[in-house]
């Protein structure tokens, strides 16, 4: 059992944007990638909780970007479980270039979910232990509820397909990053260097569902909220642009 965990990756090809860097997209599945590999080496993976009909929900995640990583780039991720607060399990990433420069920091917050009764899962009841790595922070602050902004905005319809759906049946976590960048011209993305994202996980998207993807602006802070037809909110989040 190891408390923090390290892998590398080599940024491909199907993995860049129209910039030749790293997609957040592809980012978040990665850093899905390590989060797992890593639970499965302290006994609270995917397949180690299917047999206690138990699985792990991404909830928030944070991300603060120095820069992100070019094609043929090879960086290494690093993280580590960061203690429990109320029914969220904290987790961080920090992500490193080939000098070992830190270029991202992340903090991310899980939810356990009992697959049969469809209910929350008190996490001290797994009765096993979970390194919690408590002084150790890539971002001090909890990622907390999110505030939605004042300003211009404009909206979109989105449907949910079948290549969106994980193993779990429903909308993967990556899949909604991609659906804030689409909110976006590509001449924005092209010009502009994201600094910060948070994105809160709130009602879980599935197939066929609906959502009206709004995106707020006000300066260099952005808002997008996608709502599901019956009016609750699926997610929620706020960006910091830079030049």
């Amino acid at each position: 059992m190891q408390p923090i965990w390290s892998e590398p990756f080599k940024i491909k090809s199907f993995d860049i944007n129209t910039t030749g860097k790293l997609k957040l997209s592809s980012l978040f599945e990665y850093l899905q990638e390590v989060a797992g590999n890593h639970a499965e080496n302290i006994a609270v993976g995917y397949d180690q909780l299917q047999e206690k009909n138990l699985f792990w929900v991404l909830s928030r995640m944070k991300l603060n970007i120095e820069r992100l990583p070019k094609w043929n780039e090879t960086i290494e991720i690093t993280t580590w479980p960061k203690g429990i607060d109320k029914l969220f399990a904290i987790r961080d990433f920090e992500i490193f270039d080939s000098a070992k420069n830190l270029i991202i920091s992340a903090t991310s917050s899980w939810l356990l979910i009992d697959s049969i009764k469809h209910r929350l899962h008190k996490i001290e009841e797994l009765q096993i232990p979970i390194p919690d790595n408590e002084i150790r922070a890539a971002i001090k602050e909890f990622p907390d509820k999110i505030i939605s902004i004042e300003g211009n905005s404009i909206s979109h319809l989105h449907s949910i397909k079948y290549s969106e759906l994980d193993i779990l049946q429903h909308v993967n976590n990556s899949h909604y990053i991609s659906w804030v960048y689409d909110c976006y011209q590509p001449e924005f993305l092209n010009s502009n260097a994201l600094k910060s994202i948070q994105i809160n996980y709130l009602d879980e998207a599935k197939f066929s569902d609906n959502l009206e993807i709004k995106l707020i602006m006000a300066d260099k802070t952005h808002y997008v909220e996608g709502i599901k037809s019956n009016g609750n909110k699926s997610f929620q989040a706020l960006l910091e642009w830079g030049c």
